[in-house]
């Protein structure tokens, strides 16, 4: 018994002193799900460029690709991805929707993939404005950045900016 004990712990310290030898690999979890998605800021977004719809159809896509329309949170957020959006050439007529809503309540927005109340925004001068029939809010270029604006939800069709979520890391030794 004392043998196979000994020859226990000599496999296990082979492969401890093995394995500390070796390179650590680190890949997100579900990477591949999300290859399509780029980095922008601290998030992973996915920006169809060829596609126009509507809030809900929006929505309907980004969910079938695991991810959600993009919830802005800060200010820095905002900045980078309209930064980006400037950057691949969009203007003043290329509208995107966001998670944002007043759906349940007027003028009390909220994001539709968390159910958090909107504290931070950044609206375009005048907005929000849509009363009853606007409730959906889109990022449009104004004044130099994209901004915030409440849209008809059904009727108004526009670019769409989904957000996946974090990915997690896995590493193997």
């Amino acid at each position: 018994m004392t043998i196979s004990r000994l020859t226990l712990f000599l496999v296990l310290l082979y492969i401890f002193i093995d394995s500390s030898n070796s390179e650590e690999t680190c890949t997100p979890y579900g990477h591949e799900r999300y290859s399509s998605f780029i980095n922008i800021g601290n998030n992973y977004y996915n920006i169809p460029h060829d596609n126009k719809t509507n809030w809900f159809k929006a929505r309907e896509i980004c969910q079938s690709m695991g991810a959600d329309l993009a919830t802005i949170t800060d200010d820095g957020q905002l900045t980078a991805i309209s930064n980006h959006l400037m950057s691949l050439g969009y203007g003043a007529n290329d509208w995107f929707w966001t998670a944002g809503n007043d759906l349940a309540e007027d003028n009390n927005f909220h994001w539709v993939s968390n159910g958090e109340r909107m504290t931070f925004t950044k609206w375009s001068a005048g907005q929000p404005f849509g009363g009853e029939i606007e409730d959906c809010v889109h990022l449009w270029l104004r004044e130099g950045q994209f901004k915030m604006n409440d849209w008809i939800c059904k009727g108004g069709n526009a670019y769409y900016i989904c957000q996946a979520p974090i990915p997690k890391t896995v590493c193997v030794w």
